[in-house]
């Protein structure tokens, strides 16, 4: 059963991410970006049915590798390819990205690493690659933990932790995002442990079920959650 609950709130989400990248007083502006970007994580965490992929973790790396990993080198190639022949054909002499002005063995790298600030044509497919790294720390976390909450809960304040103190101390920037997704887990497992605690709480025969095949969707949806993809947690 399709939740419409959960579409409006993808729906707000997205209104709002809209809204922080037009002129807004500073204060709201700062609010919003203050939980959009966690509260993408949260949702995505609560659609994901752990036990549906508890028997394979390679058939779930293979899945999410998939969905969103491969959609993200689709989506860098054609925006390359969109301004390359932009470029070429209707503004000749005009180079309308970074990614153009480089070497092509840089752009090579910056496709591969896969940060937003380096993938400045499409910055919003950062959250793919953060979005698949985050759920491998959690699947990881929740293949030993899953049926242990406290534990679960600890592993997940410890990986938060590590990322807060990651975005404080260290310059340098982890591939793929991995360096946010310290941070992510912990929205991305806050709403998965909220989807198993709903669940439990539910009328047996009441029909409550999710639908997890959205992360792409949830992803792509957020558009520019730029301040998120600087170093560490949102804010």
């Amino acid at each position: 059963m399709r939740l419409r609950w959960i579409d409006a709130l993808k729906g707000i989400g997205i209104t709002l991410v809209v809204l922080a990248h037009h002129s807004l007083p500073i204060a709201l502006d700062t609010y919003i970006f203050s939980f959009h970007m966690p509260f993408f994580f949260f949702i995505s965490g609560f659609l994901f049915d752990f036990e549906k992929y508890a028997g394979s973790a390679a058939g779930f790396v293979k899945e999410r590798f998939r969905s969103l990993i491969v959609p993200y080198f689709i989506f860098v190639l054609l925006t390359c390819l969109f301004y390359f022949l932009l470029d070429t054909g209707f503004q000749p002499g005009v180079t309308n990205i970074e990614f153009f002005e480089n070497s092509a063995l840089y752009g090579i790298y910056s496709i591969l690493y896969a940060l937003g600030p380096l993938v400045s044509h499409n910055p919003p497919l950062w959250f793919l690659s953060c979005l698949f790294v985050t759920e491998l720390l959690f699947y990881g976390f929740a293949k030993k933990y899953y049926g242990e909450p406290g534990k679960l809960v600890l592993w997940l304040t410890a990986a938060g932790v590590a990322g807060y103190l990651y975005s404080v101390y260290v310059l340098f920037r982890l591939p793929w995002n991995a360096d946010v997704a310290l941070a992510a887990v912990v929205f991305y497992g806050a709403g998965n442990l909220f989807r198993k605690f709903t669940e439990q709480g539910a009328e047996p025969g009441s029909g409550l079920s999710f639908n997890s095949d959205s992360g792409l969707s949830t992803g792509l949806s957020t558009n520019s959650g730029s301040r998120f993809r600087e170093k560490g947690p949102p804010g």
